[in-house]
């Protein structure tokens, strides 16, 4: 039986270099909550429900990422609301009501948010900076919405040939960030 202590450790241990300062961070919470979090295991006689998965994800969370968690019932003086983030699509359909939403600020965040919702089978869905109306594309009812939009890098190699673009940059920034370098993408 593993808890979700371990796994997040394991996740921790095994970041590449460049990110060991990053995942450093997230020991300090894992370490403040240990004994709550050894009290999370999964065994393989015993499946989540949906539901009880979704709950115990949301349960992890604020541990994890503080206050780029937001719940439906969240009444901290954030500046950013629940229905502020449920509304943030542009598509009205879209408007579905998570069970919260969790804004990734990089690969760590993002690779911790995947193993948390995996380790207790939690539905989940995905917002970046697309445009796809579908509901359940951007949005869910009653899952985890990982709104990765803050993932907006971009990186030009040292020898210029190469860029490497978050995936919740949009292409107006990438364009505009290859413009003062002179550059731009070309076309096929």
């Amino acid at each position: 039986m593993a808890s979700i202590l371990d796994e997040l450790s394991s996740v921790l241990d095994n970041v590449p270099p460049r990110y060991s300062d990053v995942a450093a961070e997230y020991r300090i919470p894992l370490s403040k909550h240990s004994t709550e979090l050894q009290t999370h295991v999964k065994r393989d006689d015993i499946e989540f429900t949906t539901a009880d998965g979704v709950a115990k994800a949301v349960q992890i969370f604020p541990i994890l990422f503080g206050d780029s968690v937001i719940l439906p019932d969240d009444l901290t003086e954030s500046t950013i609301s629940y229905q502020d983030m449920q509304r943030r699509s542009w598509a009205v359909n879209c408007w579905l009501p998570a069970a919260c939403f969790v804004t990734l600020k990089n690969a760590v965040e993002v690779a911790l948010a995947l193993l948390v919702i995996q380790f207790f089978s939690a539905t989940f869905a995905i917002r970046g900076i697309g445009h796809n109306a579908n509901p359940g594309f951007s949005s869910i009812d009653g899952g985890i919405l990982r709104d990765i939009r803050a993932l907006n890098s971009i990186d030009l190699a040292a020898d210029k040939a190469t860029v490497s673009v978050g995936p919740g940059a949009t292409w107006s920034a990438v364009y505009e960030e290859l413009k003062t370098r002179n550059l731009t993408v070309p076309e096929k």
